[in-house]
């Protein structure tokens, strides 16, 4: 199997092997992890990955706390006020969007796949799209 960069998902180049720490798949503990990356993508990759570790727990428990809030608006939209329960539910995932935009963190397997850069791109472009969706969901339930 050739060898590809984590960063930018190419073969061949001037490629290296990096040691990096990062955190596990729920924010738990942080563990070596050893990938390949060309010489001019170390610094973007240790920067994204850096960015990864520091944030994973707050990208986590928001996207925790907006998918509960989900849950307990669909109550309200059961019970309560329907227009109200469904403008709910998109503002939070118009939220949920918005944590992705802000971190644009994919899964393990999806930067395997494409490398880093593209799973940046791929989780922005989610984001756009569930801030899009929840907006056009809140604003046509409130009219």
């Amino acid at each position: 199997m050739t060898q590809r960069c984590s960063w930018c998902n190419q073969a061949g180049g001037d490629l290296r092997e990096i040691v990096v720490s990062t955190p596990g798949r729920f924010g738990t503990t942080p563990h070596e992890w050893t990938t390949i990356v060309h010489v001019g993508h170390e610094a973007p990759f240790r920067g994204y990955n850096d960015r990864v570790s520091r944030f994973a727990r707050l990208f986590l428990g928001l996207l925790g706390a907006f998918l509960l809030a989900m849950i307990v608006l669909e109550f309200v939209l059961l019970k309560v006020s329907l227009s109200f329960g469904i403008a709910g539910i998109g503002a939070a995932v118009a939220l949920v969007g918005g944590v992705i935009l802000c971190f644009p963190f994919a899964t393990p397997e999806t930067v395997r796949a494409f490398g880093a850069r593209a799973a940046i791109r791929l989780a922005r472009s989610a984001g756009v799209l569930l801030v899009a969706a929840g907006g056009v969901v809140a604003a046509l339930a409130l009219t």
